[in-house]
């Protein structure tokens, strides 16, 4: 039985397609021409910017660890491209990358190291040893000076990205000497750790202190830039197994050429030699940062120090120690030649110091806080006064002379030149705020207790301005010293085993009072006795929703310490004691004017209340109107506008359920406790009202 295709006729003609039509009218030529060439996938937009690690590898041809080790040493990461045209499990780089990539000069150091390997493994399996020590000596050497120049072309991008470099250095100067971790490398870290508390300590720029479980947690303020770190608890480390080491040392290994590249500059900002000088007998004795001695750039007569028994400055006892420290070998090949070629720079002339000097102090904010002579021979120049500095000193200058923001210039103070050209109250307030971190502690004189960590509560102490002795070897100071304030224990002390004329605290004492910013009262932080809690200053409360009681007590303490300050200074300024008595009477009738207000407004907040639950129906409609917006909104706004309700929620939720156990703890301590924390939450406000007062004291 025949088929029939279609409507084809037997016998005719098959008829040509419409497609055939076309296409014959049109020749491979005309159609390139008219419809251009046939792209396949992934040629084109923007898909072809971005390659494949296997396919980056190929192009370069190095291997998968070479090729890691430049992606972190350039700053160069995967990207996440819209469209993966090879699937969404390959990590894609940008094509610029790559070419980025491919200029590097480190990759023919990497070609020559391999070449170089396969050279000592043949001369090693040979079983000729003297050929294979001898060719690895002529290693191929490279640095990454060019690296941090490219990564960081301002001192600011630099600074910006300190605070992992410094985490990890402190974290690595703790690290036993096993395994991928040799001793040399720690020894580096430890160095490098101790130059930067060096320099923290000397510019007064530490702001922050946070004592948790993982370590402890430092920022300061250099030139205006927040730079947070962490340094671990000195306890034994253990080395863990399911860590990639090969990765952490090549980041470690960048971050110790950016480190000295850093310190060189603010060393140098501070008219100090980087790197700078090690005591030997200081470093065998174990006082961390008291071993750190810093040289002058105008000359190496005298050393400033940050350890010296006597109260004053090493001088030539100083330099000597340093030179047998240099000779005995304390010092690395390179450290001596930096130093060396620093102190053998030319002295500069007196007016390009004195202009240098002056920018200095514009930038820093701290105009007048140096003196300079510009009369007298070159040869006369003597060490900054810090150089007189007592034991553990690293303070600034004028703190020690006790004449902050004061000036000489040929026996003249200068300080209203300063004034005149820094009218920027900005500059004024901050140059405010430095001086008073850097005399936080001032006049104060610690003796840390054995059980005391040396190394951050030093380096804390030392940035507010105290001078700090210890109980051990290389403190300038014993126990029984005469003039001691304050004793640092952590244990308990008995009353009959305390002298007198000192206050007992506990190394909390010092973290809150740096982060409230004032001297604590010490009755809380008594030996044995349980402390209040150690906020975080890293939190901020208001925008959390939720501030802790002790919070409130703080901020009421430090309002009405500002009121009195305030005070204290229209006093001084309208000339007598009577003013000031006058001014704290009216304060006090103002402060009664206020509560009765507050008594007001209460009864009026709850005439106010009861008016409102007369009022259900407006808050209906309110509610009626917000749904009905809610609706007319895209759906894509609404998931927004959902998320973030979500997330409001959830905010409320949690400070719902921090107060609640805050009152469940009251409760249960009894009416004493109750009271007091109802009497802060009722004193929030008021602190905040006196805080604002002292604020516009001050102003005035």
């Amino acid at each position: 039985m025949g088929s029939t295709r279609g409507k084809r006729v037997p016998g005719k003609k098959k008829p040509k397609s419409i497609k055939a039509k076309v296409s014959s009218k049109m020749s491979s030529k005309r159609r390139l021409s008219r419809m251009g060439k046939e792209m396949k996938k992934g040629q084109k937009g923007i898909v072809a910017n971005y390659m494949t690690r296997s396919q980056v590898l190929r192009r370069l041809q190095v291997t998968l660890r070479d090729f890691r080790r430049l992606c972190i040493l350039k700053g160069i990461y995967p990207r996440d491209p819209k469209k993966k045209v090879s699937g969404k499990d390959k990590a894609y780089y940008h094509i610029k990358d790559v070419g980025y990539l491919s200029h590097e000069p480190l990759l023919n150091k990497f070609r020559e190291f391999k070449a170089f390997m396969k050279k000592v493994r043949k001369a090693v399996s040979r079983g000729d040893k003297s050929l294979a020590e001898k060719r690895e000596a002529l290693a191929p050497q490279y640095t990454l000076e060019h690296l941090v120049r490219e990564r960081y072309p301002r001192f600011g991008d630099a600074l910006g990205d300190l605070d992992d470099a410094l985490s990890l250095v402190h974290l690595f100067a703790t690290l036993p000497a096993e395994g991928p971790v040799d001793a040399e490398r720690t020894e580096r870290c430890r160095r490098l750790g101790l130059e930067w508390q060096y320099y923290v300590a000397r510019s007064h720029c530490l702001s922050k202190v946070f004592v948790s479980v993982k370590g402890v947690y430092f920022q300061a303020e250099v030139q205006g830039q927040p730079i947070t770190w962490i340094v671990p608890h000195s306890f034994t480390q253990v080395v863990p197994t399911d860590v990639d080491f090969r990765i952490m040392l090549t980041f470690l290994e960048f971050y110790e050429t950016l480190l000295k590249f850093t310190l060189f500059k603010l060393y140098h900002g501070l008219d100090l030699v980087y790197p700078p000088a090690f005591d030997g007998r200081l470093e065998e004795c174990g006082v961390y940062m008291a071993a750190v001695r810093g040289l002058p750039l105008n000359g190496t007569r005298g050393l400033i120090t940050a350890s010296s028994g006597d109260g004053r400055g090493a001088g030539d006892e100083g330099g000597a120690a340093a030179t047998a420290g240099a000779a005995d070998g304390k010092k690395t090949a390179a450290a001596a030649a930096a130093a060396a070629a620093a102190a053998a720079v030319a002295t500069p002339s007196r007016k390009v110091k004195g202009l240098e000097a002056k920018l200095a102090r514009l930038a820093a904010g701290e105009g007048g806080k140096e003196g300079e002579k510009e009369g007298g021979d070159e040869e006369e120049d003597e060490l900054p006064e810090g150089a007189l500095a007592g034991a553990l000193g690293p303070v600034m200058e004028s703190m020690l002379l006790g004449k902050e923001g004061e000036a000489t210039e040929g026996g003249e103070q200068v300080e209203g030149e300063e004034e005149d050209e820094n009218p920027d109250a900005e500059v004024h307030r901050r140059a405010k705020e430095e001086a008073a971190k850097a005399t936080l502690f001032k006049g104060l004189k610690f003796f840390l207790a054995r059980e005391v960590p040396l190394s951050w509560v030093h380096l804390v102490l030392a940035s507010f301005g105290a001078l700090v002795g210890w109980e051990g070897e290389g403190s300038p100071f014993n126990e029984k010293e005469k003039g001691i304030t304050h004793q640092v224990v952590d244990r308990p002390v008995p009353l009959e085993g305390r002298k007198g004329g000192r206050e007992y605290v506990q190394p909390q004492w010092i973290f809150d009072s740096v982060n409230a910013k004032m001297r604590l009262p010490v009755d809380l932080y008594g030996p044995g006795r349980a402390l209040p809690p150690h906020l975080s200053p890293f939190v901020d409360d208001e925008k959390e929703g939720y501030i802790p009681a002790y919070r409130e007590q703080l901020d009421l303490l430090r309002g009405k310490a500002a009121a009195t300050v305030a005070a204290a200074a229209e006093g001084e300024g309208e000339g007598g004691n009577e003013k000031a008595e006058e001014e704290s009477s009216e304060g006090e009738e103002e402060d009664e004017e206020e509560d009765g207000e507050e008594e007001e407004e209460e009864e009026d907040s709850v005439q106010g209340s009861k008016k409102r639950k007369g009022k259900k129906g407006g808050e209906a409609e309110e509610d009626e109107e917000k749904a009905f917006a809610e609706i007319m909104m895209p759906r894509k706004h609404q998931r927004a506008y959902q998320v973030a309700r979500r997330g409001e929620a959830k905010q409320k939720d949690k400070v719902d359920a921090l107060m609640a156990k805050r009152r469940k703890i009251e409760a249960a301590h009894g009416t004493a406790t109750t009271k007091r924390g109802a009497g802060v939450a009722g004193q929030g406000k008021k602190a905040r009202k006196e805080g604002k007062k002292g604020k516009k004291g001050e102003m005035k």
